[in-house]
């Protein structure tokens, strides 16, 4: 009897032979697929990094080419792994670049794992290691991953725009910190700051002729945001730093400084008000809790 049966190989198959490693168990655990892609990424990383404590460097660009996730969908799993705990980052270096590190500890944790002295490298191994968790940690511990619904994402801030509305390419971080040093010293600590904590990109500064265009526009803002965290007797950075806590429990798309004013102005008052109560200010009153709230030079 012959063989009738048919070579389906195809020249592509060298080509496409080496595919992202997808972690079935990181969307259990961020029930968002974009989140598992790039955190599946991030520990393929962080593996070839245990002599930098974990901490590696990845450019946008870098991301989206090993990835194929564009800015924004970047930005959106960045967003949902930090307030998960799962991803660390910083800024290193002068001009400064955007390092990551995954909290191994944490998937650890909302894995429900739990291991020995001497645990072994391999996730796969790990889990024949668990106390009482199935080996299988990519199975939805409700329902098999087959038949289980896909898990509803959140909608990203902004979808990016296709065609001729489509943004331009990313800046490098290095392009980044040029046009930060760019901005004059008065506000050049505030552009950095919004840079670090929400991740605004600063515009170019125009030629000395040309119009201000959005430069102008972040330089009234930066401005308007130090003379409101003065207001309130504090530092810019400070009162950034607040406003990053307040606006990290509840994320909005931030695309200049003027939209951040509004959450500055009700972090500090806030602030304000928790300092009055625990120095027992006796001139406050209960019925609102921002009637004692004044700006400085002012009776």
């Amino acid at each position: 009897m012959s063989n009738n049966k048919k070579d389906y190989s195809h020249p592509l198959d060298s080509i496409l032979d080496r595919p992202i490693a997808f972690q079935r168990a990181f969307k259990n655990i961020t029930k968002n697929t974009v989140a598992a892609l790039f955190l599946s990424q991030a520990w393929y990383w962080s593996k070839r990094h245990n002599e930098d404590d974990g901490w590696f460097y990845n450019t946008q660009e870098d991301w989206e080419e090993e990835t194929g996730l564009t800015r924004y969908e970047q930005e959106t799993a960045r967003k949902i792994l930090r307030r998960l705990g799962i991803l660390e980052e910083k800024l290193v270096g002068v001009p400064a670049r955007l390092y990551y590190r995954v909290n191994k500890g944490r998937i650890a944790e909302m894995l429900n794992f739990q291991f020995g002295e001497t645990p072994h490298t391999s996730l796969g191994e790990n889990c024949k290691q668990d106390r009482g968790i199935s080996p299988n940690i990519n199975k939805n511990p409700e329902t098999s991953a087959e038949n289980a619904p896909m898990q509803p994402e959140p909608i990203a801030e902004s979808q990016e725009p296709a065609g001729a509305d489509a943004p331009a390419r990313v800046p490098s971080a290095d392009t980044v910190q040029e046009r930060i040093d760019a901005f004059p010293q008065d506000v050049h600590l505030g552009v950095q700051i919004i840079y670090k904590y929400f991740q605004v990109i600063p515009p170019v500064r125009p030629a000395t002729q040309a119009r201000g265009g959005s430069y102008a526009l972040w330089l009234r803002d930066v401005r308007e945001l130090i003379r409101t965290a003065a207001e309130y007797g504090s530092s810019l950075e400070a009162a950034l730093r607040l406003t990053y806590n307040s606006w990290n429990s509840s994320p909005f798309r931030v695309s200049h400084p003027g939209a951040l004013k509004k959450t500055m102005v009700s972090a500090l008052a806030q602030s304000s008000l928790s300092k009055s109560k625990i120095n027992g200010d006796p001139n406050q009153r209960s019925e609102s809790p921002l009637n004692n709230f004044k700006p400085r030079g002012q009776s």
